[in-house]
């Protein structure tokens, strides 16, 4: 599903985040889980895997903010908890 921009980091963009990647993809703003089983951020992002790792202690993943803030390639310790989506 195409949506245009460049992969890049991108601020003050809550209308096209909950236009596309909520409403029309289906994402949530959840929390995220650190390793000792403390949930951080609750509510504030929707963070989600990718099956793309990064080193050998991080992946990659898609970060969205409330804040407006779209992360589509942030590198990620792979102990911490983020959602996962299953797609078809």
């Amino acid at each position: 599903m195409p949506w245009g921009g460049t992969g890049a980091n991108r601020t003050s963009d809550l209308a096209f985040i909950n236009a596309n990647y909520i409403t029309r993809w289906g994402g949530a703003f959840g929390s995220l889980c650190l390793p000792d089983g403390t949930l951080t951020t609750q509510d504030s992002w929707a963070l989600y895997w990718s099956q793309t790792e990064h080193s050998a202690t991080n992946a990659l993943g898609l970060n969205l903010g409330t804040s407006g803030a779209i992360y589509p390639q942030s590198w990620i310790l792979k102990d911490d908890g983020f959602t996962l989506r299953c797609i078809r």
